[in-house]
């Protein structure tokens, strides 16, 4: 029997799933995948949540689970953690955080509206990194163009080099995971219209449609010489057997066919009584 509180009620007389009656603890890290469902489902329904998870529990779920493996926890996930183009994104104060976690360092060295420059210590080995991310490799790459770097150029430039840094230096520390503002700033492809996409299938159908009459008549030709060929062997074969007869010679004039009687008109197996036996039974 679950503890007061535990349950989640289910309408519509629906059973309740196993998932929403679990204890959930409010601290530490989940055990559980049901923990984690039902940690989710209650959390999506909050009018508090980021607009792009509220109201789905299974986004939700996705981020917590992202959150566990950087043992990070759920309330924390779903403000910093994102997701863009398949990609699960971290903002830059938690992956400065997840940095000192390890036990590395870093030092911002220079840092104006066209150069920054940061160094990164790993705590195990004390070996420094150096990265330097500047205007003009923003410029290279086509990002002056864009909002960010137009308002908060120098913020820009430091978050640039610290992901770099980072890579470099210690690259488990980001788990494969993207920095938000920089992994997901470039140009994302645009995506086809409604009437670009009908058009296209417009196209595909009219090229369909004029391709078919012609295989049509290929086919009907290759038919009909087919039923010509067969009919030209049946009229060969046909003519063979009429020359056949032909060519064979008349019964003597004393030869008696066994059927009718008849002298030399016909061999007993060309008798024309033979079609007739009912005839020939009556007579």
């Amino acid at each position: 029997m679950s503890e007061p509180g535990t349950d989640v009620a289910v309408g519509n007389g629906q059973p309740t799933p196993s998932w929403q009656s679990v204890n959930v603890p409010l601290e530490g890290t989940l055990a559980t995948l049901d923990q984690a469902m039902r940690y989710a489902h209650v959390l999506a329904q909050a009018d508090i949540l980021p607009d792009r998870l509220r109201g789905k529990s299974s986004n939700t779920l996705a981020i917590i689970l992202y959150g566990q493996q950087l043992n990070v926890p759920p309330v924390v996930a779903v403000n910093t953690i994102s997701v863009v183009n398949g990609r699960p994104m971290i903002e830059g104060k938690l992956l400065l955080s997840k940095l000192r976690e390890a036990g590395h360092s870093y030092k911002r060295v220079e840092s104006t509206t066209t150069r920054c420059v940061v160094e990164i210590t790993r705590g195990d080995t004390g070996e420094v990194f150096t990265e330097e991310f500047t205007w003009d490799d923003a410029k290279i790459a086509q990002l002056t163009g864009k909002d960010n770097y137009k308002k908060y150029p120098k913020k820009m430039l430091f978050w640039r080099a610290v992901a770099g840094g980072i890579d470099l230096a210690c690259p488990e520390v980001k788990m494969g995971f993207g920095l938000q503002g920089v992994d997901d700033d470039y140009d994302e492809p645009p995506k086809p219209t409604l009437a670009q996409v009908a058009a296209e299938r417009m196209d595909q159908q009219r090229a369909n449609e004029a391709s078919t009459p012609e295989q049509s008549k290929e086919d009907q030709q290759t038919a009909l010489q087919a039923e010509l060929a067969q009919l030209a062997d049946e009229h060969s074969n046909g003519a063979s057997d009429t020359v056949a007869k032909a060519d064979e010679p008349p019964p003597p004039p004393d030869y008696v066919c066994d059927v009718c009687g008849a002298t030399g008109a016909h061999y007993q197996d060309e008798c024309p009584d033979l079609a007739h036996p009912a005839e020939e039974v009556g007579r």
